[in-house]
């Protein structure tokens, strides 16, 4: 493991995105949100994903040269298009678009379609929270080119890892801020155990059959990833793929060779004032005081202290902004390998 600073890393993956045919804007943007990733601990979604990037371009998955469109719009709600370009730059106008509509009519509703992989959720509650606004993110769709999950009590993988995210800002504070898969695990997980022979704990993944295993490998042998929480976890699964993919109409889209597994991806952006039921002050004060009494309340055994959602990432964030970005040698060597060997075609 070797470590890089958030700058040194903005200039290769900005580099390779330019000579991979993205435009500046598409460069910086996409950079930008794979850097925020990796600063914050959700390596799942940091700077390696470059690399698969770089071969979706090459597959025609994505258009990096593509503006995102507004579709329809009303007051409060709006469908934003993509046009395949890489999902981060849908995404941000999608949120910034949620944003300015529930700033004059207190909430908003905006649906992204249309658009590759939009990276951490939790980026875009991240940016509503800095405009004091609340925000419940959800997308779907995933499953319907790549199925990995399978119902509760069922075998047969349908759905995929559906994720969620919310915000909610106290001021003077750090922002409350959930953002995780519906699965009980990332994929990515079960695929790096499997290649280490190691095992899993139970609940991650059903053999195809749909009997619970710790045998990683399975999920190459027609097994599925399962929902966290048992039924009342693949209620929310369902509910994210009710809300993202089939609210926003995504698979009226989705007859492209464009967008892989995002082809009937469908993200929806719902976005409130913090204040909309009571003043400012008094959501401020309270959820400071909710803070304040979860923070300090007293570890179980085995724990040695009590957080609150967000505070993970924003400790990692402090330390790797100072320290630099852990990033495996190999992934690194790949990634300048990508650079050399696109400079020497540019070069043709």
């Amino acid at each position: 493991m070797i470590k890089k600073t958030a700058e040194e890393l903005t200039l290769l993956l900005e580099n390779i995105l330019l000579l991979s045919g993205a435009n500046n804007k598409t460069a910086k943007r996409v950079s930008e949100a794979l850097i925020s990733s990796s600063l914050v601990g959700v390596d799942s979604h940091g700077v390696w994903q470059i690399i698969r990037y770089v071969k979706g371009i090459k597959n025609g998955d994505y258009n990096p040269k593509a503006t995102p469109s507004v579709v329809s719009q009303t007051n409060s709600t709006a469908t934003i298009s993509g046009n395949w370009n890489f999902g981060h730059v849908g995404a941000k106008l999608a949120i910034e678009t949620a944003i300015k509509k529930a700033k004059k009519t207190d909430i908003s509703i905006v649906g992204l379609i249309e658009a590759g992989h939009i990276g951490r959720l939790g980026e875009y509650a991240e940016i509503a929270a800095k405009e004091n606004m609340c925000s419940i993110i959800m997308g779907g769709g995933y499953g319907v080119q790549d199925p990995r999950a399978v119902p509760y009590g069922g075998r047969d993988k349908i759905l995929s890892t559906n994720p969620i995210a919310i915000g909610f800002p106290i001021e003077n504070e750090n922002p409350f801020i959930m953002d995780y898969a519906t699965t009980t695990s990332a994929a990515s997980k079960i695929r790096k155990a499997a290649f280490k022979d190691e095992m899993i704990p139970l609940g991650y993944l059903v053999d195809k059959d749909g009997v619970p295993t710790q045998d990683a490998k399975k999920m190459f042998e027609g097994g599925g990833q399962s929902p966290f929480g048992e039924h009342k976890g693949y209620a929310l699964m369902v509910a994210v793929e009710l809300l993202g993919r089939i609210l926003n109409g995504a698979d009226e889209y989705s007859n492209t060779s464009r967008g892989d597994i995002y082809r009937n991806q469908g993200v929806s952006f719902i976005v409130f004032k913090s204040d909309v039921f009571s003043s400012k002050n008094i959501v401020n004060e309270k959820g400071a005081e909710l803070r304040w009494a979860l923070k300090n309340s007293t570890p179980a055994k085995g724990f040695e202290r009590v957080l609150v959602p967000g505070d993970l990432e924003e400790e990692i964030f402090n330390q790797r902004s100072v320290e630099g970005i852990p990033i495996e040698k190999e992934i690194w060597t790949e990634m300048i390998a990508i650079q050399n060997d696109l400079l020497g075609k540019s070069k043709i």
